[in-house]
C-alpha cells in the first residue's frame, strides 16, 4: 500500500525514583544533541540501583517534519511458517506468518534504498513463536497495522502505540473503541507502566532486570519519546526493570509509556548522511549484549516528508 501519513504538530525501585527526581531546577534535556531538526538525544550513565546505560530520544511531531512507517507484511502472509518445527510443545500448528524478521538497521536501511529518507529506527512489538527453535518469521504480535493495512487483528490484551490516519498519536488500550479502518500505524506492546503521569502498581512491582525498550508520549502528545536501556552486560550495563523504564520516561517527559519488547531486540538506530558510506551509513546508539543485532518482528521509522 503506498501512502505517507505526515504527523502533527519497591526498596530499590524507589531510591531510584527519588534519584531521578531528585533535582527539579534542571531539565533532562539541557545539553541534549539535536540529531535532526525537532528530534534530540540524550545519553547518560547510571550507576544507581545498578549500573545502566540509557539513550533517550525525543521527536518533536509539531515540527510537521516526519512521517512515520512501520515493518510490512511478508509474501506469505497469513500463510502457516514454513520453518516451523513440528516438534515444539509450545504450538500445536504452525504459526501464521506476519512479517519476516529483520533487524532494525537493515530495516532503516531498506526504507532509505526505497526512497524513504528515513532518519531513525526503534524495534517494537514482542512477536511468537518464541523458544520454539529459530524462524525467519514473525506472528503472534498483537493488534498490528501496516501503512493502514491490517496484519494482526487480535490484539491480545496488548496496548498499541498508534498513528491515526489523520496524523495524530496516542497509545490505544485494550478494549478501546477506536475503529481500525482510522487507524494507520499501529505497533503493539508489552504492558502499560506509565498511566497519566504515575508509575502502574504492575511496572513498581517488577523486579526483573533486563535491557529495555520503552514508547512515551507528552500529555499533550506534542512529543513522543523512545528510551532503550542495555543490560546483561557485566561491567557495562546490567538492565532495568519496568518500573524503572517508566520513571525514566516521566522524567524526561512522558505522561503515558508503554513497556516493547526488550532484551536482544532492544535497538535505537539513526542515519548518518556525514559517515561517508552510502550502503550503511546507520549508527545504532545502544549497545546489545554480545554485540549481536537482532531480527525482530517488526520495527517503527521516521522520515523526513519535507
Amino acid at each position: 500500500m503506498k501512502r505517507s501519513i505526515r504527523l502533527f504538530a519497591f526498596v530499590s525501585f524507589v531510591l531510584f525514583v527519588q534519584g531521578v527526581f531528585g533535582q527539579e531546577s534542571k531539565s533532562p534535556w539541557d545539553g541534549s544533541k539535536e540529531l535532526f531538526p525537532g528530534i534530540h538525544h540524550v545519553f547518560l550513565e547510571r550507576t544507581e540501583p545498578r549500573l545502566m546505560k540509557i539513550n533517550v530520544v525525543r521527536i518533536d511531531l509539531q515540527t510537521g517534519l516526519y512521517g512515520v512507517c512501520t515493518s510490512t507484511k511478508d509474501e506469505l502472509w497469513n500463510q502457516p511458517m514454513p520453518d516451523h518445527d513440528p516438534a515444539c510443545k509450545r504450538c500445536k500448528t504452525p504459526p501464521l506468518v506476519v512479517t519476516k524478521r529483520q533487524t532494525t538497521r537493515n530495516f532503516l536501511k531498506e526504507n532509505r534504498v526505497a526512497g524513504k529518507k528515513m532518519v531513525l529506527g526503534v524495534n517494537a512489538s514482542p512477536w511468537g513463536p518464541w523458544g520454539c527453535g529459530a524462524s525467519k518469521y514473525a506472528g503472534r504480535m498483537g493488534l498490528f497495522i501496516s501503512q493502514g493495512e491490517v496484519l494482526d487483528d487480535n490484539d491480545r490484551g496488548r496496548p498499541s502505540f498508534i498513528v491515526l490516519k489523520d496524523g495524530s498519536v496516542d497509545f490505544r488500550y485494550p478494549g478501546s473503541k477506536i475503529p481500525n479502518d482510522k487507524i494507520f500505524i499501529s505497533v503493539p506492546g508489552f504492558a502499560v507502566i506509565l498511566d497519566k503521569g504515575e508509575v502502574t502498581a504492575g511496572a513498581a512491582g517488577d523486579k526483573s532486570c533486563h535491557p529495555r525498550t520503552g514508547y512515551g508520549l507528552s500529555k499533550n502528545r506534542r512529543y513522543i519519546y523512545f528510551i532503550t536501556v542495555d543490560g546483561r552486560q557485566k561491567d557495562y550495563s546490567m538492565g532495568a526493570t519496568t518500573g524503572e523504564l517508566a520513571a525514566l520516561l516521566k522524567e524526561f517527559g512522558a505522561y503515558d509509556g508503554l513497556n516493547m519488547d526488550g532484551g536482544g531486540s532492544t535497538t535505537l538506530a539513526i542515519w548518518q548522511e556525514d559517515k561517508g558510506n552510502a550502503k550503511d551509513n546507520v549508527k545504532i546508539l545502544n549497545h546489545q549484549a554480545g554485540g549481536a543485532e537482532r531480527a525482530n518482528g517488526n520495527n517503527l521509522g521516521f522520515y523526513l516528508v519535507k
